[in-house]
Order: structure tokens, then sequence, then C-alpha cells
């Protein structure tokens, strides 16, 4: 008998609740998370104004490359690199085809101790007329958990760009592009 009681309301229940509907969306949550390596600034070379010499120039920037980095990863074992993309100078539609932009070796070091990092690879990189991409450099894995700031800087000393001698006057623009990418062990 109890069991029959307990279907009879189960049954009132149901029925008092009105008829059932099926649902057939859901919502949807996004989070959007910090990158857990990121740049965090970067400051690129400028190079100024010249006069024309009608000769060979090369330029020294007058200011430092520097890049900043910020590594929240929790497991560092991969390593990491960053890529430098430069796309020519262009003046309107010209592009010269004579440039030559240097870029030397920097210096890694952790932002906040200022310690120079010793498990890196600093690449010095040439770009010419076309587009073209080069790594600058390569951090290894990682012990230690916390979160790591990052400075690599190239000098000013080390930043040259080459104009040839038929250069026409005018204002040139470049563009550069720094990629971070992670680097799977092999």
């Amino acid at each position: 008998m109890n069991k029959r009681k307990i279907l009879g309301l189960l049954y009132v229940l149901l029925f008092l609740s009105g008829p059932l509907k099926a649902n057939a969306g859901s919502d949807v949550v996004i989070e959007i998370l910090e990158q857990e390596i990121a740049i965090q600034n970067v400051t690129t070379p400028q190079f100024g104004s010249y006069l024309l010499t009608g000769n060979q120039m090369t330029l020294q920037a007058e200011n430092d490359l520097v890049i900043e980095i910020a590594d929240k990863r929790l497991n560092k074992q991969a390593a990491w690199q960053i890529v430098y993309e430069f796309q020519p100078f262009e003046q309107g539609n010209k592009i010269p085809t004579d440039v030559l932009y240097q870029i030397g070796a920097g210096s890694l070091s952790e932002k906040k101790s200022a310690v120079k990092v010793q498990d890196y690879r600093a690449i010095p990189a040439s770009f010419a007329a076309e587009k073209s991409a080069a790594p600058i450099l390569s951090k290894g894995s990682e012990t230690r958990s916390e979160t790591l700031y990052y400075e690599y800087r190239v000098k000013k000393e080390q930043i040259k760009l080459v104009v040839p001698p038929d250069m026409e006057m005018g204002k040139y623009h470049a563009k550069e592009i720094i990629l971070l990418q992670n680097v799977p062990n092999i």
C-alpha cells in the first residue's frame, strides 16, 4: 500500500506541474584567460631623418630594441622563441631593393632582478628588400614555477640600416612584427 501511495503522489505531482517541456537549448559560457606567456611591451628602433649624400650610408638606430615578456606558465618545460618579421621599407608603391636592415645579438635578463639569463641563444638577423622573418632569440625550458618577467635588449649600436647611394628622397615606412612562440620539446 505504501508503494501505491507514493506512486499516486508522484502521478499527482507530475499532473499538477503541467506538461513536460523539452529544452533543446543550453547556456554558452565563454571564459577569456590571459595568455600564459606573452609580450608585455615592445620598444622598436627608430632611425630619424637624414640628408641624402649620394653615397651608401650606414645608419645606427637612435634607441635600443626592447622586448618585455611575462612567463606565467606553471609548467615551463617547453622552450620559447622570439621571431622578428620585417616587411620592407616602402615609399608609396616603391620598395628600395638595396636597403639592408641588421639586428645584432641582444641579451636576455630577468626584469625584476636584472640577472642575466644563461639558458638562451641570441641570433643576429639581416633583412633585405623582401618580406622575411627570422628567430632572434631562443630560450630553453625553466624549472622554476613562479611568474618570470624577462627583458630582451638589443643595444642601438647593434642595429643598423644600410641605405644605398641611389635611394630617392622621401619618407619610407617598414613594418616590424614580433612573434612569441612556444617551441615544443622534440
